[in-house]
């Protein structure tokens, strides 16, 4: 039997985003826009892990999307260890090119171009990667499915659950919070001296042009990035950015639709 590859990427939404509407009750445009924008520059099939309260009338006709039901109750207080745990428990095939991507941004270009580098698994590093206090923004990542993701994604859990990684124990995080940033942070700063479990993984800095943040909630820097096609992705992290009235104006510039 051959296995064909395939480009995957997999999201978890819980309907969060709602609320920050200037149009209507329900509209939640910055969740609908992302998906959107991926189908825009790839054919990948879209895996969306979502909550029953989320509105998909704005994608459901899109094509190549997979839905898939999760409840609430066991995402609440542990919502980046959720992440994790889906990731590693859902059905891949061998050699799968899978992008795990949040859902508060935009993509500007087709981010399976980055699997023209050679990797296990790929992080990509801040724009603010010599003053952040954290090298690695977990937003966009991704890696080859096979034998030696399943046990990286393995020794990751374990280590979330039952902490051994000694520079992983200086770590801040709980299973809510930076569980997996803080890992992913961990490997990039200890890339060198891995524990024996992950170092026969090859893992690949793919920078911020596929996951491009602003600092202090710089709307212009942003605007600007998706105006001029600056980088591939803009991720939209905080509060203030996500908010339908910057949407509208980024909107205007993305020609999604």
């Amino acid at each position: 039997m051959i296995i064909l590859k395939m480009n995957k990427a997999i999201c978890m939404y819980d309907g969060s985003y709602i609320g920050n509407s200037l149009l209507k009750d329900g509209d939640d445009l910055l969740f609908i826009n992302c998906i959107k924008s991926l189908r825009k520059h790839s054919s990948c099939e879209i895996i969306i892990y979502k909550t029953n309260n989320v509105n998909i009338d704005g994608i459901k006709n899109l094509n190549n999307l997979t839905f898939i039901e999760f409840k609430k109750e066991d995402w609440n207080n542990k919502k980046m260890s959720s992440r994790v745990n889906t990731v590693y428990n859902h059905i891949w095939n061998k050699n799968d090119k899978v992008i795990v991507f949040d859902v508060d941004m935009f993509f500007l270009d087709n981010p399976f171009k980055i699997f023209k580098n050679e990797f296990d698994y790929f992080y990509t590093t801040r724009s603010d990667i010599k003053t952040s206090i954290s090298p690695i923004n977990e937003g966009l990542t991704g890696f080859i499915f096979s034998n030696k993701i399943k046990n990286f994604y393995n020794f990751w859990i374990n280590e979330i659950h039952n902490t051994t990684w000694e520079p992983f124990k200086n770590k801040k995080f709980n299973k809510n919070k930076q569980c997996g940033q803080q890992f992913l942070c961990t490997v990039y700063q200890n890339i060198n001296n891995l524990p024996e479990e992950i170092n026969n993984m090859k893992f690949f800095d793919a920078t911020c042009h596929w996951n491009y943040t602003t600092v202090k909630d710089n709307f212009n820097d942003i605007y600007n990035k998706i105006k001029n096609n600056l980088v591939g992705v803009v991720h939209l992290k905080g509060h203030i950015l996500k908010q339908n009235k910057y949407i509208i104006e980024f909107l205007k510039i993305l020609n999604i639709d």
